[in-house]
């Protein structure tokens, strides 16, 4: 039977207890991590980048570069305005979930 991620979560946080000094040279930590991305991360990481660059970035272009009539580009730009709209929604979350404070002191979220 396959581990679920309560049992993960334990098995992870008593090898934290127990060899904590050494965290950072594990092998097996560092095999986790990486099981983890493969498995459910990266494919989630796709998902975020196609939904920005279909919902967001092509229209967005398209009405910067392209030579479209007025009414496309009302359309093209109602696109992009949905896909901004969809991106902030999972940054909105993100400041939920780790509350403002913290999500503010992440130097991964100033640009955001």
């Amino acid at each position: 039977m396959p581990m679920n991620h309560y049992q993960l979560g334990l098995m992870v946080s008593s090898y934290v207890d127990n060899f904590s000094t050494e965290i950072e040279s594990s092998d097996k930590i560092r095999s986790i991590i990486d099981y983890t991305f493969e498995t459910k991360t990266l494919s989630y990481f796709y998902k975020q980048i196609s939904v920005f660059v279909i919902l967001f970035a092509v229209p967005f272009f398209l009405v910067l570069f392209g030579n479209l009539p007025d009414t496309a580009n009302r359309v093209m730009l109602s696109v992009a305005l949905v896909g901004w709209i969809v991106m902030y929604s999972f940054e909105a979350i993100s400041m939920y979930v780790e509350g403002f404070k913290n999500y503010l002191m992440s130097p991964w979220n100033l640009l955001d």
